[in-house]
């Protein structure tokens, strides 16, 4: 296993001509989502366990499930397993650090199924959770999806500077929805405008303010996860990797994927980050649903 290259995934979006053919969902001229051509299965596939919840997604989720109504019986299964989580995840004490939160999931999983889930799925910061959780082995996935994960790590020298230079500016963004800083938050405005409805849709999957969350914990999730080490070449047996790669994020980043994990699948799409999520949340529930049912 660990001698084989990465697998690389078709380009997405794919052109309109092949669009049909490489996704069912099918695709607009531009780029949009098309009407559904989706089939109910015969007998819907089962979701061992539960997928680990992250902030925000909750209207792409709904948005999502809109286009799946000839599919209703499967998605509602994600649905509600994704929001019961999201609630039994969320508590009103401070994050420690990635490896605290790490072992809360991972007994959460013992504890409710049985050790073993289907899939995982890790938004951005939420890839090295999935990456933590194949390579420590006290729990089993069949599927560790990754999305527009960047894996950063840096020293702890390095990590403290970071956190303290960026922190002050992002935490007014995280508390209140807005930056504290006129100069941001104009630019935020400016970028809305050149980069028409992602950064919007970015925003809005992010979920608007969040005064419960302390800079303290912001702090504290920051410079965890560069200082957590991920092992490379993690490979376990009965797992698959599978990572949703935006191109213009960088090809620096191709490489951390291919450096930490011994075989990923890797799904290359020509988007900004998490822009597949954000912006076309029905092609993603399709990914998804592809590869769990073995077909990506």
């Amino acid at each position: 296993m660990g001698g084989k290259k990465p697998l690389r995934r078709p380009l997405w979006p794919p052109t309109r001509a092949t669009a049909s053919n490489y996704y069912p969902l099918g695709l607009d001229g531009a780029g949009g989502a098309a009407k559904p051509l989706l089939r109910a299965p015969k007998k819907p596939a089962p979701l061992h366990g539960r997928l680990p919840a992250f902030s925000g997604a909750v209207d792409a989720f709904e948005r999502a499930r809109k286009c799946f109504l000839e599919w209703r019986y499967f998605f509602s299964i994600i649905l509600s397993e994704f929001l019961k989580n999201r609630v039994a995840l969320q508590e009103h004490t401070e994050f420690p650090t990635i490896l605290e939160e790490t072992e809360k999931i991972e007994t959460y999983i013992q504890e409710h199924s049985g050790g073993h889930i289907r899939a995982a799925y890790g938004c951005s910061l939420g890839g090295s959770f999935v990456g933590l959780l194949a390579a420590r082995g006290n729990i089993h996935m069949d599927y560790g999806i990754l999305g527009s994960s960047d894996l950063d790590q840096a020293s702890p020298i390095a990590a403290k500077l970071q956190t303290n230079l960026l922190l002050p500016l992002i935490y007014p963004f995280i508390r209140d929805g807005r930056f504290k800083s006129r100069l941001l938050q104009k630019r935020l405005t400016q970028r809305k405008s050149e980069m028409g409805g992602y950064v919007q849709a970015f925003m809005e999957m992010l979920g608007g303010a969040r005064p419960y969350v302390t800079v303290q914990s912001c702090k504290n999730q920051f410079y965890s996860d560069l200082v957590t080490p991920l092992p490379d070449k993690i490979n376990v047996p009965g797992t698959e990797i599978h990572i949703f790669y935006a191109l213009k994020m960088g090809e620096k980043y191709r490489e951390r994927y291919e450096r930490h994990f011994a075989n990923p699948a890797i799904h290359e799409q020509d988007l900004q980050h998490e822009e597949l999520l954000a912006c076309y949340p029905e092609c993603w529930v399709q990914l998804v649903k592809d590869i769990m049912e073995g077909k990506q």
